[in-house]
Order: C-alpha cells, then sequence, then structure tokens
C-alpha cells in the first residue's frame, strides 16, 4: 500500500529520526505509567510534557465557555506568556 509522502516528514521538511520518536514515545509512556492525586495533577503534567515535545515556551488547556476561556492547566518555559491556570480569558481577544 503506498503511503503519503507529506505524512513521514516532520515539520521542517525531513523525516523525524527514529530516535526522536522513541523519545517521545517514552515520554508518553512515562507519564502513563505514572500516577496521580487529581486531575488536575495529571492536567499539568500533560501540557508539560506537551510543552516541551512541541519545544513550546507557552502552553495551556482551557474550556471554553461563552465568550470566555478558563485556564485549567498551563506550562510556562522562560520567555514564556506566563499564562496561569485559573485565568479567565476573554475570546474575542485570542488569536
Amino acid at each position: 500500500m503506498p503511503t503519503h509522502p507529506q505524512r513521514e516528514l516532520g515539520v521542517d521538511g525531513e523525516r523525524p529520526s527514529q530516535d526522536l520518536g522513541v523519545a517521545y514515545l517514552s515520554g508518553l509512556w512515562a507519564l502513563s505509567a505514572r500516577g496521580f492525586a487529581s486531575t488536575d495533577e495529571a492536567s499539568q503534567a500533560v501540557v508539560r510534557l506537551a510543552s516541551e515535545q512541541l519545544g513550546m515556551r507557552s502552553a495551556f488547556l482551557a474550556h471554553f465557555d461563552g465568550e470566555e476561556k478558563l485556564v485549567l492547566a498551563s506550562h510556562n518555559a522562560p520567555g514564556g506568556c506566563d499564562i496561569a491556570a485559573g485565568e479567565v480569558l476573554p475570546i474575542a481577544h485570542s488569536y
């Protein structure tokens, strides 16, 4: 069965190395094997892992409600946007 060439390419147009795939899966495996005291703690860990693996300085998980979004979990590396869990942000000023 033929494969689509674009699906095999990474963000930069290069084929991701097998080592990178193993690193991503290792991070996900470690996260799934870990116990969490609460859904907030689990959400925080997921956002942090996604941020680190995707190379983002800031990442957050939010609940959209009407004209607002409530930040449920966030991760900010140095130089990030300093988005904090618990913040309520207007959707109109997003994106």
